[in-house]
């Protein structure tokens, strides 16, 4: 089994989950005999909703959650004591449905001791008649008054994910429909992101490799979206020179004695090669690579590579691949 959950015994699921015009069930597993008959009697009044009934265990847990989320016309927030204190509910599906822009309606099934700030300026009901008006107010269409009917495949049993997989090498957060690294703890000079971990694609890098000047190549895959690493200090004199043990200056001297020119061409070089590969190997856009290569500003490193190939990174890529 790929994530790190706890077992534990709960009510059986009350009907198989909706997948047209639902409203999205957001609780803590804890809560399951509470929210159960709730959601029940709300299903059975005709309103269609989403809970994880059905989703095994697997690594394609989290997009199925998100999934749901992205699709859903409401989402109802059962709070408990219980349920503001999963940091999967509040940090992993409440943000998503706020980043969404969702109507995010929190149902409250017990006092709890202290609202949660992420909670501030929503206005919270009760889970009787008046949720059901809120729920014909929102648009929610009604299929009127019928059974809820148990899954087929019947559970005892139900799953919590506390947090997914230990990623080898990496400290990251999950956020919407990806993942963030945050912390990179492996020992290699050389670095090859993973494109994926438990389904979900690595979409950002958030201070992954501050502090480490050992770290010298850096290989990102193309679900990469966001960059706040400055991955380019590692193409400086500086940077080559701690990583060296040396001062500028003896690097910049040893270099015109060895190889007879400055440091900064060899440099130049190397995200000339490192475009190369990401040109013929990936399709990530021309923008993408310049600021992964450290270029800050992408007409600066059409420039440059223009200036090696006589052609264009687009123009390279095209006849590299014979299109």
């Amino acid at each position: 089994m790929s994530a790190i959950h706890s077992e534990r015994r709960y009510a059986l699921k009350p009907f198989e989950a909706s997948e047209e015009q639902y409203a999205f069930i957001s609780y803590a597993h804890d809560d399951a005999h509470t929210i159960y008959p709730l959601i029940k009697e709300l299903y059975e009044a005709g309103w269609n909703l989403w809970y994880d009934e059905g989703i095994r265990i697997t690594e394609r847990y989290l997009p199925e959650i998100a999934k749901h989320i992205k699709e859903c016309e409401i989402f109802l927030l059962f709070v408990s004591e219980r349920s503001i204190r999963r940091p999967f509910v509040m940090n992993f599906e409440l943000e998503y449905a706020k980043k969404l822009g969702k109507r995010i309606v929190p149902v409250t099934v017990e006092l709890v001791e202290r609202m949660p700030e992420r909670l501030a300026g929503l206005q919270s009901v009760t889970p009787d008649q008046a949720l059901q008006g809120l729920l014909a107010e929102s648009g929610l269409k009604s299929y009127g008054q019928r059974e809820a009917v148990p899954p087929k495949d019947k559970k005892d049993a139900e799953y919590d994910l506390e947090q997914l997989t230990p990623m080898n090498g990496y400290e990251y957060r999950v956020a919407g429909e990806g993942i963030y690294l945050t912390k990179y703890t492996g020992k290699e000079h050389t670095v090859s992101i993973p494109g994926e971990h438990c389904g979900l694609p690595v979409m950002g890098l958030e201070g992954t490799f501050l502090g480490r000047e050992d770290v010298i190549k850096v290989t990102v895959p193309e679900s990469l979206q966001y960059v706040s690493d400055h991955l380019e200090d590692r193409f400086t004199l500086d940077h080559l020179a701690r990583h060296v043990g040396i001062s500028k200056r003896s690097l910049i001297r040893r270099f015109n004695e060895v190889l007879g020119h400055p440091p900064e061409k060899e440099i130049t070089q190397i995200r000339i090669n490192r475009a190369q590969e990401l040109l013929i190997e990936t399709d990530m856009p021309v923008g993408k690579i310049a600021i992964v290569l450290g270029y800050q500003a992408s007409e600066y490193f059409i420039r440059v590579f223009q200036q090696h190939f006589g052609m264009t990174p687009k123009q390279f890529r095209m006849k590299a691949r014979g299109t």
